[in-house]
């Protein structure tokens, strides 16, 4: 076998490896119990979901089984992530705004007066955000 046969072979080593380490998930959850996220080997999100509280019996406040995009160099010019194509499927987000502007976002409170309402509108600023619900 030659170099380029070799080079090959590698090569697709490499790939089916990459592939399984789609089937190693890693599951994290904060301290209190109220964030779940799940990633693969490969550093995907596979799963992301916020609880209300720990006894609730109501459902997540947010919940993504998988999301995917591509990070903008946008990115570092406004020191905030940006994403080109984010795509997500059979999302659950609780959302809700109030008579004073305010929003309510996975229950994270956004003010529309405050430094934090900035970062909730970096949210909804991306170019193409796609939400699928087959």
């Amino acid at each position: 076998m030659g170099m380029m046969g070799k080079l090959k072979e590698t090569q697709q080593k490499v790939e089916e490896t990459k592939k399984r380490l789609d089937f190693v998930l890693i599951d994290e959850k904060s301290s209190d119990g109220l964030l779940e996220v799940t990633l693969t080997a490969n550093r995907k999100i596979k799963n992301i979901t916020i609880h209300r509280s720990q006894q609730s019996n109501e459902p997540p406040l947010l919940s993504i089984p998988e999301i995917t995009g591509n990070l903008s160099w946008e990115s570092l010019w406004e020191l905030q992530p940006h994403f080109h194509d984010l795509k997500f499927e059979n999302a659950r987000i609780h959302a809700k705004r109030d008579i004073h502007g305010d929003w309510d976002i996975a229950g994270i409170k956004l003010a529309k007066n405050s430094a934090v309402f900035k970062a909730g509108n970096c949210i909804f600023d991306q170019y193409s955000m796609q939400a699928n619900n087959p």
